[in-house]
């Protein structure tokens, strides 16, 4: 019966961190899939919008050529 206690105990402490561990992963890809899209509306502003934005045709290269876990 000690070892059931012990492996219902131990259930009981993973869960949270599986918990926990799962609800990061979601964000991190939610994160992830927002550069994404981001990066995609991006290279579809034109020249005039991006004066009015500071940038310049070069910075939107850059930045889009970066991949989707790329800050």
């Amino acid at each position: 019966m000690a070892g059931f206690h012990y492996s219902y105990s131990l259930r009981q402490a993973v869960r949270p961190q599986l918990s926990g561990l799962m609800a990061a992963a979601r964000r991190l890809l939610m994160c992830w899939h927002a550069r994404h899209v981001q990066r995609l509306e991006l290279a579809e502003i034109d020249e005039h919008l991006l004066r009015d934005l500071r940038l310049t045709p070069e910075d939107v290269r850059r930045e889009c050529s970066k991949s989707f876990w790329q800050p």
